[in-house]
């Protein structure tokens, strides 16, 4: 299909260079043209953020959860205002949560993690507007749409600094080695424990999120058939 396709349209410079590289693709008969944030995913500042850090997406290895549950419960152990801290997972699960269970009671903390699959959008709305911080440790994303909806909902972003996720998070997010634990802990403490950094790294994102609609989606892809056409 990419060989007689007479353009290509992807969602990322990233994924672009990708198509490039496995099949030899000249890099101008492909747009990029980003993925939008729904309308339904904003902030509510009547609601209370609570002590979780959050992951929505498929729960599987290339996440890399177990990074990022590691540094929850070593910020757990740490005490004080961090005691309940809890990583809370929304997704299906593809063969990852039965070890990140067994990595939680290992550490005697089997209440550190949670795992929801099957949720509604209003449910997941009230989710990321919960959550204190919003986690995206993956080693691999094709865009990662998660992150814009979570900064669309005013929630701080820590995520890898991976494949395409700084080119869509921006300077929007805190962006840290996806193997670094000590990054990942200090990253996750500087906006649950810092109510003042919470709020930069919240308007940084509402920012950011506001660049992306899908209105203007829809645009550049027809604006990409319009002139596939014209050339016949």
């Amino acid at each position: 299909s990419a060989f007689r396709a007479d353009r290509i349209i992807t969602d990322s410079r990233h994924s672009r260079d990708e198509i490039v590289q496995a099949y030899g693709i000249a890099a101008d008969r492909i747009t990029v043209v980003p993925l939008g944030v729904a309308g339904r995913w904003r902030a509510d500042t009547t609601i209370a953020r609570e002590p979780l850090v959050l992951h929505v997406g498929d729960v599987h290895t290339r996440r890399n959860l177990g990074i990022v549950l590691d540094a929850v419960l070593a910020l757990r152990a740490a005490g004080g205002a961090l005691a309940a801290l809890r990583l809370v997972l929304i997704g299906r699960d593809l063969g990852a949560v039965a070890a990140l269970q067994a990595q939680a009671r290992a550490a005697g903390a089997p209440e550190a993690l949670e795992h929801h699959a099957g949720i509604d959008d209003e449910a997941l709305l009230r989710w990321y507007r919960r959550a204190a911080v919003f986690a995206y440790p993956s080693r691999y994303e094709g865009f990662g749409l998660p992150l814009l909806e979570a900064m669309a909902c005013g929630t701080p972003v820590v995520a890898s600094r991976a494949t395409c996720i700084p080119e869509v998070a921006g300077e929007a997010a805190q962006l840290v080695s996806p193997d670094d634990l000590q990054a990942w802990c200090t990253a996750l403490r500087a906006v649950v424990a810092d109510p003042a950094a919470a709020a930069r790294w919240s308007a940084a994102g509402l920012a950011r999120a506001a660049g992306f609609s899908w209105v203007a989606a829809a645009r550049a892809t027809a604006d990409v058939w319009r002139e596939t056409a014209r050339r016949g």
